[in-house]
């Protein structure tokens, strides 16, 4: 027999932390011991964006970005993303809106368990960078729009941060042959996380010095204990 879960397990962690790697073997054993589990990844560029992006590149409107390890990336032109900023910041919200309704409320509400790669905080991660490297103006009506946002973190929420130094995913990068995210970006994500999993007492666990089978150990303890735990609505 199923058992319900009604939790929602959320990992911040940057590129390369090993985040999709322990979500899969989380819902595999989960979902083995009979629990509902479902899993969703809610990514700040929206299918939307990702078509107006590829619509913007294949019109020659790109630039090439360099990256760390000699990789480069192509990318819309930053002249034409400064231009319609707000737009750009704006359409991602009413989707991951209606996103969390329908992979993450609904699915809760019939009793299942969800594991989440990327969701709203990540969102409010990528549109605060935006701020930064744009110098936007207008913040106040930004973060109000933000608190929208942060509202929409189930209640029976639980924060784990995988963390590992910028050196140990470089490798990792290397090891894969994907492009590594600058530093300046990793540090800024890095420090939004330590504050988030503050801010909703979550576990940090450094995936740097531990084995894939030790660190997943470690979260089927965590996760466990958090199910066990008595809930307050």
């Amino acid at each position: 027999m199923a058992v319900k879960g009604n939790t929602f397990i959320y990992f911040l962690a940057p590129e390369g932390s090993g985040k999709s790697t322990h979500i899969m073997l989380l819902a595999l054993w989960l979902r083995k011991n009979g629990y509902n589990v479902r899993t969703t990844e809610i990514r700040s560029d929206n299918l939307f964006l990702e078509f107006f992006k590829k619509l913007l590149i294949s019109m020659g409107r790109k630039e090439v970005v360099a990256r760390p390890l000699g990789s480069k990336i192509i990318v819309p032109q930053r002249v034409i993303i400064k231009k319609i900023r707000y737009l750009w910041i704006f359409m991602q919200i009413p989707v991951a809106i209606l996103l969390s309704v329908v992979h993450v409320f609904i699915p809760l509400a019939l009793g299942y368990m969800i594991l989440a790669e990327r969701y709203l905080l990540d969102t409010y991660i990528d549109i605060l960078n935006m701020i930064r490297i744009f110098e936007l103006k207008y913040k106040g009506v930004i973060k109000i729009v933000m608190r929208v946002l942060l509202y929409l973190i189930p209640k029976k929420t639980m924060i784990i941060h995988l963390r590992a130094p910028y050196e140990v995913l470089l490798e990792r990068y290397a090891t894969r042959g994907t492009p590594a995210e600058p530093k300046q970006w990793y540090c800024f994500q890095e420090r939004l996380d330590l504050f988030f999993n503050k801010l909703y007492n979550g576990v940090i666990i450094n995936t740097s010095g531990r084995s894939i089978i030790e660190t997943q150990s470690i979260i089927r303890d965590k996760v466990m204990k958090f199910i066990n735990t008595p809930w307050q609505l």
